[in-house]
């Protein structure tokens, strides 16, 4: 299983479907997809580790409304990707697991308004598309 590392350690693991705009409930067998966000929750403290390739592109569809996207193997300033486009996307959001908050960048907003203005490897984030369009983007 992709997630025997932390085995016993999480009670919920979803991801979040654009087009139904609804959670589907993942199991330990699951495959897991480049370019899309997964929650998981966690009970305990715990490690996850994993083999394979890093995620440095990606070219995935957005659709009208809340979608969740896994980022890419690599940091990079919001400004620098096609999501800093507020004819395009509303907002991005990310859960900040240490506050239990999320925190969230407004496109266009002046940056005392925003909370972050980096996209982490590895993250998920929320994006609210204001019109659908393909996210592409590479480290």
């Amino acid at each position: 299983s992709v997630f025997s590392s932390v085995a016993g350690k999480y009670d919920a693991l979803y991801r979040y479907d654009a087009s139904t705009h609804s959670w589907v409930a993942l199991g330990d067998d699951d495959t897991l997809e480049n370019g899309i966000g997964y929650f998981i929750h966690m009970t305990e403290s715990g490690t996850w580790t994993y083999q394979g390739s890093a995620y440095t592109s990606m070219n995935i569809s957005l659709e009208q409304g809340l979608n969740m996207i896994g980022w890419l193997n690599c940091s990079k300033p919001i400004n620098e990707t096609s999501l800093d486009d507020p004819s395009k996307v509303w907002y991005i959001a990310r859960w900040n697991a240490t506050s239990h908050e999320f925190e969230v960048y407004v496109p266009g907003a002046p940056s005392v308004f925003n909370d972050f203005t980096t996209l982490e490897r590895g993250v998920g984030y929320f994006v609210a598309a204001e019109t659908p369009f393909t996210l592409t983007e590479s480290c």
